[in-house]
């Protein structure tokens, strides 16, 4: 190769454009599959939080409906109904609450009665201390306590896994919901007994 002909071939590479959508595409298509991924992941995330939220209603509309005092097996039951609710989700990681919040004619809110459901587990435990506890006072959100009335409360809480967490810096995303709801047939929603 001469020195003459060094010109002529930068030349020629200079306007010829054949591989310029190759190249073009080489840069671009990593943006691409991260943008991809991205989406499918927040797409998921977005779907599971709806999911809590919905089982954390659902739990305490039902709890609600009881017309006599709620049984364990009534509450198992809720707790299986609220799991169904999370599919395709895995239900590990779902932790379930559900209280009676008794609010006293001078005003005062306390816990009637807890029940909690842990890890998916739908064998129920009570909150023996703690905020939960039956007879711990409660603060509620403003207009919601009304002297001499009672409330159900559902809480759910679930650890969703992101499916890229090797990609991603947080490997678990926490959701949670909180719901209340006034019993519909009777003042106090009791459990086992009144």
């Amino acid at each position: 190769m001469t020195r003459r002909a060094l010109p002529k071939i930068f030349s020629r590479l200079r306007h010829d454009t054949r591989g310029v959508a190759a190249v073009e595409f080489a840069l671009i298509a990593p943006v691409m599959v991260v943008l991809y991924l991205g989406g499918v992941e927040l797409t998921r995330v977005i779907g599971a939080d709806r999911k809590v939220s919905l089982a954390s209603r659902v739990a305490a509309d039902l709890v609600a409906r009881e017309s006599a005092a709620i049984s364990e097996t009534k509450l198992t039951t809720v707790c299986k109904g609220t799991l169904a609710m999370l599919a395709p989700f895995p239900t590990g990681t779902l932790n379930i609450t559900i209280s009676s919040i008794v609010t006293s004619a001078t005003g005062k809110s306390t816990i009637g009665w807890t029940r909690v459901f842990l890890n998916g587990n739908c064998s129920s435990s009570a909150a023996g201390t703690g905020p939960l506890a039956a007879g711990s006072v409660v603060s509620l959100p403003t207009g919601l306590a009304v002297n001499g009335a009672s409330l159900i409360s559902a809480s759910a809480s679930y650890d969703y896994t992101t499916l890229f967490r090797t990609v991603f810096d947080t490997a678990t995303v926490n959701l949670g919901e909180q719901s209340y709801m006034r019993p519909r047939t009777q003042n106090t929603v009791c459990y086992v007994s009144c």
